[in-house]
């Protein structure tokens, strides 16, 4: 069986430490910036991507997750 995105924990990856070492590096504009940028460099256009959208900050997935992830559309 081939793994899915639910099969990651992100409870285990973006915990407390995860916050503290990274909340002062992944600012919203440096989240801004790159989604910005991954658009350009994909030659995206707006509405090309349905259901992703920018999640709060305080999502349980901590600073700088700012896609939700059950919103990612899948690729396969």
């Amino acid at each position: 069986m081939e793994p899915t995105g639910r099969d990651f924990d992100f409870d285990g990856v973006f915990d407390e430490d995860y916050l503290y070492f990274y909340e002062q590096v992944l600012t919203d504009e440096r989240s801004d910036h790159e989604a910005e940028l991954v658009s350009r460099l994909l030659d995206l256009e707006p509405g090309m991507v349905e259901g992703c959208q920018r999640a709060p900050a305080n999502t349980t997935a901590g600073a700088g997750s700012r896609v939700a992830p059950s919103t990612v559309p899948s690729l396969a």
